[in-house]
């Protein structure tokens, strides 16, 4: 079947993925958020504001790390009694 180029990009604009960032729990997503907040973007928020970093950037990262890696992350939060 031929599809136009805008349809094609328009498809591939809006294809559905999964992410594993819809299995956490709302708990450890926010306490995962706060630690890439603290340590990924630490330099941006004091040099823009704390504004400057949406949810969706911290999402943007975490999502980009390994699922292994934010199993560890979280478990070190949880220990160091962040949440």
């Amino acid at each position: 079947m031929y599809r136009s180029a805008a349809s094609r990009a328009f498809r591939k604009r809006f294809r559905v993925t999964v992410s594993f960032i819809t299995t956490i729990k709302q708990q450890d997503l926010d306490l995962l958020r706060g630690i890439v907040r603290k340590v990924h973007f630490a330099y941006i928020e004091e040099k823009h504001g704390k504004s400057f970093v949406t949810n969706a950037e911290c999402d943007k990262l975490i999502e980009s790390i390994a699922p292994e890696v934010v199993e560890d992350m979280i478990r070190f939060g949880v220990n160091r009694g962040l949440r």
